[in-house]
C-alpha cells in the first residue's frame, strides 16, 4: 500500500513537471515570437522591408495567432502597395481580435490608396466607433482624404479640421486642409492654412508648391512667385520643380507688383 502511495506521488510529480516545463516552452515561445515581431515593426519604421520581412516570418513561425503580427504583414505589404495582400493580412487579424481599432485604421488607408472610397469610410467609422482608439486624429484625417476621393470637399474640410482639433499641428491634415480650401476656391484660406503647414517643415517643396498655387488663387502674383521659386531652390530637378517652372512660365507676364 505504502509503495503504491509512493508511486503515484512520483507519477503526479512527474506529470507536474512535465505540465511545468511545456507552459515554460510555449511562454519562452511567445516571447520569442513577440520580440521577433517588434523586431520586424521597427525595421518597417525604418523602411528595411526585407529584414522587416525575414522577422516577422520568424514571429509567424513561432505564434500564428498574433492578430498583431497580421497588422504588421498588412503595414509591410501596404508600403510595397500590394494592396490585396495587405487587406488579407489586416482580414486576418480582424478575425483573431475584432476589436482591435488599429486594423480598421490602416485597412481603411489601404483602401484610399485604393480609391475604394465607401469602404475606406465604413473602416473609418468603424475606428470612431470604438471609442477605444488612443489617436482619432488618424481616422478623422482618413475620413477627410475618403471625403476629398469622393469630390466632397465641404464634407472634408470637416474633417480636416475635426483631426487638427485633435491633434494641433498635425501636418499631413494641415496640407490636405490647405488643398481642400483650394478646391473650394478659398484662396486667402488656403494661403493660411499653409503657412502654417511650412511653419511646421520648410523644406517640404511640395508645400511651397500649393502655397504658389493658393496665392495665384488670391491673386497675390509676386508672393506666388518668391513660392514657387523656393520650390525650384529646394530641388530643381524634383517633379515639383518642374511643375513650379511651368507655372511661373505661364505667368510671367502678369504683373508681379499685384
Amino acid at each position: 500500500m505504502k509503495k503504491n502511495l509512493i508511486n503515484l506521488i512520483a507519477l503526479l510529480l512527474v506529470v507536474c513537471c512535465s505540465a511545468s516545463c511545456m507552459t515554460l516552452k510555449k511562454k519562452n515561445r511567445l516571447l520569442r515570437a513577440e520580440a521577433a515581431r517588434k523586431l520586424g515593426e521597427a525595421y518597417l519604421a525604418e523602411g528595411k522591408h526585407s529584414s522587416a520581412y525575414i522577422e516577422l516570418k520568424k514571429s509567424k513561425e513561432l505564434n500564428p495567432k498574433d492578430p498583431y503580427l497580421y497588422l504588421a504583414f498588412g503595414d509591410f505589404y501596404f508600403s510595397k502597395e500590394k494592396y490585396d495582400l495587405a487587406i488579407d493580412n489586416f482580414k486576418k487579424a480582424k478575425k483573431i481580435k475584432p476589436d482591435l481599432p488599429a486594423v480598421w485604421n490602416n485597412m481603411g488607408m489601404v483602401y484610399v490608396a485604393m480609391e475604394e472610397w465607401d469602404n475606406a469610410i465604413k473602416c473609418f467609422n468603424k475606428v470612431l466607433d470604438s471609442f477605444i482608439y488612443a489617436t482619432p486624429h488618424y481616422p478623422l484625417f482618413g475620413l477627410g482624404r475618403a471625403y476629398f476621393g469622393k469630390k466632397d470637399y465641404k464634407t472634408a474640410l470637416k474633417y480636416f479640421k475635426e483631426s487638427i482639433d485633435e491633434k494641433p499641428g498635425f501636418l499631413v491634415a494641415l496640407h490636405w486642409l490647405g488643398l481642400t480650401h483650394l478646391e473650394l476656391g478659398n484662396g486667402p484660406e488656403a494661403v493660411n492654412t499653409l503657412i502654417k503647414a511650412i511653419k511646421i517643415n520648410s523644406e517640404a517643396s511640395i508645400l511651397f508648391l500649393d502655397l504658389g498655387k493658393a496665392y495665384i488663387l488670391s491673386k497675390k502674383f509676386k508672393l506666388a512667385s518668391m513660392s514657387l521659386n523656393k520650390v525650384i531652390k529646394l530641388d530643381k530637378k524634383s517633379p515639383e520643380a518642374v511643375e513650379a517652372k511651368t507655372i511661373l512660365n505661364q505667368i510671367k507676364t502678369i504683373d508681379f507688383e499685384r
